[in-house]
């Protein structure tokens, strides 16, 4: 059998690497700052609509702005804030040794 697992919130958080990023690309904008709960409730959103629900109003050169401010500090800060669930390495072992095929999306 094959098995897809989605990744965030499913087999770990990275939510606080993304409320870094967007945090960081919003004050490099001068842009109002948003609360981690806000930031965190965009979290599966592609960048551009990451940006309009945080900011509201904006144009094509922000969007572009915000995404590449985003990537860059996600450059630095997303690997090591990843938080791995208890049990996702010993599932994903089980799973692998009772002979299914796993991929995560």
């Amino acid at each position: 059998m094959h098995i897809s697992f989605d990744f965030d919130y499913t087999l770990a958080d990275s939510s606080e690497g993304a409320v870094i990023c967007a945090k960081y690309a919003l004050r490099s904008m001068e842009k109002p700052e948003c609360s981690d709960a806000e930031i965190k409730k965009t979290i599966g959103l592609n960048l551009d609509e990451t940006y309009k629900q945080l900011v509201g109003d904006y144009c094509d050169d922000d969007l572009t702005m915000f995404s590449s401010l985003f990537l860059r500090k996600a450059d630095e800060v997303v690997v090591d804030c990843i938080k791995f669930y208890k049990s996702t390495k010993d599932s994903l072992v089980e799973l692998k040794e009772n002979g299914h095929y796993i991929s995560i999306v």
